[in-house]
């Protein structure tokens, strides 16, 4: 009897919600700070944690606990400053200063020996670069600094000021017929969050960077955060149309920063956390789609068209032209994906960024000219001269098929350039077929009014396609130089400006959604990547194309 009644009395307790079962019904908050308690109180599974976080991409532990705190690890001690100053009023001249200084309590305003190597260091943490200047004013743009709007947002989250409010000074442009021509930063912002028309999310989120970073955008877009139940669903509907525009600005240092608003400042909105994390989710599915899959198209790839000795020894006039084709178009399709938006701002604005996918393009794109160039320098008997001349329309042609407009210019150019221009043959001596290519490509890429011609023949281009990139970065170098950013006193963005390179933007970056459907040849690829092309050098260039040109006067003048 006594274990059936201490039986009867568990059972009744274990059906009582015990202080665990409870404690599943606190807020996220007091979980958190539970969890501080329990990572101050075992420290081993806090080294776990730490060590695990950049798989998960989420912000260290501290970070999250002390989100409203500012951490500056390198700043300047005092003394250090102190020294400074004091060696800065020395050097100056100001003596009676630096003995006033000398008489109080700031005794360490003498400048020691060693002052130069110690304020170095830092100096060089801070990133100045000219220490003539390491005492003048800084310039300041509150609409770069990234501190500033990381302090502008936690101040607005505490007091509740509206981040839309402008001064007279920043009052937005109109024209007669009530268009908005220019606005701030901040007006932008609010635009985006009233129902704009698509065309404008297009060409803001292609074109943005002319005057934000993605990083100082994910900021100003979350001053418009309404906490504690208020309507964010334009707010999150606009952060969602930014993923699917400029899906490539998405990359790991910018979920990084979205996360953080989602463990910080978000941490009591399960909703929108939730939200959020899942528009993230599908946006590293799609990516990882894009990068690691075929085109969702119902089409069987053709056979490779490669010779028997592939895997030996062979050279590429044993490929076929149709293969060539096939594989420069790959191997331009995987450069031509990773192009960025803001690659093009940053190439026209002269910042020069080895890494970016543009750069590589377009140094390939160099690349190819100069090795069809060479290619035909290289040989000195007219007929050989004439076959590869006729070897390259025929891959020309191809690449008018495929839609390659960009490995096209390459062989037009090479074509066109100087020292193969003097010796290059008479077209009548051309087939049929390889006099229409010829025609074709010189009408395409005809340079009048930022090639029109080519402009107007892309419209009606369907997918796959791979663009001529540097003609759209002339037309966008263009747009920059003659319409400027800023309008009225230097606060005030052009909306002309936003709409025009959003549009040439979109242009370049709409084909990367849709991949070709060819094997990739590695033997043949690897041949084509710009590091494996004999490219003559222009003095070379010159030299052979003087040969070649006696030789063609001694021999009647055909070339």
């Amino acid at each position: 009897m006594l274990h059936q009644s201490q039986h009867v009395q568990l059972s009744e307790r274990d059906r009582r919600p015990s202080k665990l079962i409870r404690s599943v019904e606190l807020s996220s908050s007091d979980v958190f700070e539970w969890m501080g308690r329990l990572m101050r109180d075992h420290p081993d599974v806090l080294e776990l944690k730490e060590r695990i976080r950049p798989l998960y991409l989420e912000p260290s532990f501290g970070i999250r606990r002390n989100a409203s705190k500012t951490e500056v690890r390198d700043v300047l001690s005092k003394t250090v400053v102190l020294q400074m100053i004091g060696q800065f009023l020395k050097e100056e001249g100001y003596t009676n200063t630096f003995d006033v200084l000398q008489k109080h309590t700031y005794n360490t305003a003498t400048p020691s020996s060693d002052l130069v190597d110690h304020s170095l260091m830092n100096l060089l943490r801070f990133g100045i670069r000219d220490m003539s200047e390491m005492f003048s004013m800084p310039q300041y743009n509150p609409e770069e600094d990234e501190e500033v709007e990381a302090a502008s947002f936690y101040d607005w989250a505490m007091t509740g000021e509206d981040a839309s409010q402008e001064s007279e000074e920043t009052k937005p442009i109109t024209d007669e017929n009530g268009t908005l021509v220019a606005a701030s930063a901040n007006q932008l912002m609010g635009r985006l969050m009233r129902n704009p028309s698509q065309d404008f999310l297009t060409s803001f989120f292609l074109a943005y960077s002319i005057f934000l970073s993605s990083e100082q955008l994910l900021a100003k877009l979350m001053k418009h955060y309404r906490p504690e139940g208020g309507d964010n669903g334009a707010l999150w509907k606009t952060i969602e149309e930014w993923m699917t525009i400029a899906r490539s600005d998405w990359d790991d240092k910018l979920r990084v920063s979205l996360n953080n608003y989602l463990d910080t400042t978000m941490i009591k909105d399960p909703e929108s956390r939730k939200r959020l994390q899942n528009s993230m989710n599908r946006l590293v599915l799609r990516t990882h789609n894009s990068r690691h899959s075929l085109l969702v198209r119902q089409i069987v790839p053709p056979e490779p068209k490669v010779t028997k000795n592939i895997f030996q020894e062979f050279h590429l006039d044993e490929v076929d032209e149709e293969e060539i084709a096939r594989q420069l178009t790959l191997v331009d399709f995987s450069i031509y994906e990773k192009i960025k938006p803001s690659d093009f701002i940053r190439r026209t604005q002269g910042i020069q960024d080895p890494s970016a996918a543009l750069t590589h393009l377009l140094h390939r794109s160099n690349c190819l000219s100069g090795w069809v160039a060479s290619c035909i320098l290289k040989e000195c008997v007219r007929k050989s001269r004439h076959r590869i001349v006729l070897r390259f329309i025929k891959i020309a042609e191809y690449l008018l098929t495929l839609q390659n407009f960009n490995s096209l210019m390459c062989i037009h150019a090479g074509f066109a350039s100087t020292p193969v221009a003097r010796i290059f043959p008479d077209q009548r001596s051309f087939p049929k077929w390889a006099q229409t290519t010829v025609r074709e490509m010189h009408r395409i890429y005809q340079a009048n009014d930022l090639n029109a011609n080519y402009r107007s023949f892309m419209q009606p281009i369907k997918v796959p396609c791979i663009p001529c990139i540097p003609i759209l970065l002339k037309c966008i170098a263009n747009i920059e130089e003659t319409i400027p950013t800023r309008m009225g006193n230097g606060k005030l963005v052009s909306i002309h400006k936003l709409n025009k390179l959003g549009q040439v933007i979109h242009q370049a970056l709409k084909y990367q959604g849709t991949k070709f459907t060819f094997y990739s040849v590695y033997q043949v690829a690897l041949r084509l990547e710009e590091q494996n092309l004999e490219v003559l050098d222009d003095k070379e260039k010159y030299e052979k194309s003087l040969t070649i040109e006696m030789m063609i006067k001694n021999e009647g003048g055909v070339a």
